[in-house]
């Protein structure tokens, strides 16, 4: 499956889904016949209260689209808050950006790839002529991208760690077991020394950071 984040919705995207799930809130049997203030709404949505009062009483024209969009989808049944943003960007964000400003931006293109496997979109291109050709392209690309998130789960359920870069632990014969184990685990030498050391001895490697003996 195709992932896609929030966290990289522009912030007028991210302003208005949150906007449109105040709606959902106040319209949850659990909160109708509750009451609550603009500056209570705002600590819970992360909206300053101008904002959520303009909006609850419709000042523009984009407030009342969303109220539109809330009342006639089924925006607000939807409980999983990564499909319930998926189904505003595919209904409600997409259809109203023109072909070339979601091709020219990434965050729109995924959404706008996702929307074309679903069947929501008949795929069009603002490159060539040849939407067939392209539209073997995309499906391609969603293929890769389903394998790169498979392959990501499968190393996050065996919890595999392995670090990026060559990780060096001093430790001797003389160091604590935690500091053995640690060497062993990536590969360190242990070195071995002696309790004591002659004037003839080469110089060895001491536990303490730093100091050398002889």
């Amino acid at each position: 499956m195709v992932r896609f984040t929030i966290d990289d919705a522009p912030y007028k995207i991210t302003q208005q889904f949150k906007l449109a799930t105040v709606l959902c809130f106040l319209n949850d049997p659990r909160n109708k016949n509750k009451e609550f203030t603009y500056t209570e709404l705002s600590k819970i949505f992360n909206l300053s209260d101008t904002t959520i009062g303009r909006f609850l009483k419709q000042e523009y024209t984009s407030h009342k689209k969303i109220h539109e969009f809330v009342k006639k989808s089924n925006f607000c049944e939807e409980k999983d808050i990564n499909k319930k943003f998926e189904i505003f960007m595919l209904d409600f964000i997409l259809p109203s950006l023109s072909l070339h400003t979601i091709k020219k931006n990434k965050f729109f293109n995924d959404f706008y790839k996702l929307g074309v496997k679903k069947g929501k979109f008949k795929y069009q291109s603002i490159y060539t002529k040849n939407s067939e050709k392209d539209l073997k392209r995309i499906k391609k690309e969603l293929e890769e991208i389903a394998s790169k998130n498979k392959k990501l789960d499968e190393t996050t359920e065996r919890k595999i760690y392995k670090p990026r870069k060559k990780v060096n632990i001093l430790a001797t014969t003389k160091s604590s077991e935690t500091i053995k184990k640690l060497a062993k685990d990536y590969n360190c030498e242990i070195k071995d020394i002696s309790e004591r050391f002659d004037k003839y001895s080469e110089l060895v490697f001491s536990p303490f950071h730093g100091i050398r003996y002889r």
